[in-house]
């Protein structure tokens, strides 16, 4: 198979939020901090992760997952790249999802199905865990030039009968570098008295339901 090129590459910080009303600060943060501070609007994110069995997919070094949102489905590829200085830089796949929902696997085509079922090797996908999001997104401008997306996540994980709730901001740059974004975080940080955060979602879902992949390879 052809080397596909990502989406996009994705250079995001986190910020744990140890309860959800601290996202009712936000706003104001952003204001103190930021030139300018424009809202984007609220998102309801579905977003159900899916492995092999024998977690090829994770083996290969990516999360996979549908998002629906607005009426729509997306299949996503993202890599798993772990953060350095409070920074990851991650690419993502991206596919508009056409064909139903109910294996999907089957009659997945271009270019990102293609390198799913690349990575599947015939194995079946199986439902790992679903996030479903209320999202809050502002689009943030600097005094060093930084654009960035600054989104507010109110989510909840559930996997099997287990569910937890949790809360985070996601800063993700739209025009900037990493550096850049290390101060914007760590400005809102110290505002909001917020600790970063080194765990992606798709980790976060693994503890939740108990899911061991490097154990079980």
């Amino acid at each position: 198979m052809p080397r596909m090129k990502p989406t996009h590459v994705e250079i995001e910080a986190k910020l744990i939020l140890p309860k959800a009303e601290r996202l009712k600060q936000l706003p104001q943060a952003l204001r103190s901090v930021c030139c300018s501070t424009r809202k984007l609007g609220l998102a309801l994110i579905r977003d159900t992760y899916y492995d092999t069995p024998h977690w090829r997919l994770h083996r290969a070094g990516f999360a996979c997952r549908i998002r629906r949102t607005e009426g729509r489905a997306m299949l996503v590829l993202k890599s798993l790249r772990r953060p350095s200085g409070g920074v990851s830089v991650r690419a993502e796949y991206e596919q508009p999802l056409r064909t139903p929902i109910g294996g999907f696997l089957r009659r997945l085509t271009g270019p990102v199905g293609g390198k799913v079922k690349k990575f599947c090797g015939g194995e079946p996908l199986q439902a790992l865990f679903v996030v479903r999001n209320r999202r809050r997104t502002f689009e943030v401008t600097c005094a060093d030039g930084l654009v960035a997306q600054v989104c507010a996540d109110d989510f909840t994980v559930t996997a099997g009968g287990n569910s937890r709730e949790l809360a985070e901001l996601e800063l993700e740059v739209v025009r900037g570098d990493r550096r850049q974004l290390q101060r914007l975080a760590r400005a809102l940080s110290a505002r909001l008295k917020l600790s970063p955060g080194s765990r992606a979602k798709f980790q976060q879902g693994l503890e939740v339901g108990g899911h061991r992949p490097h154990a079980a390879r």
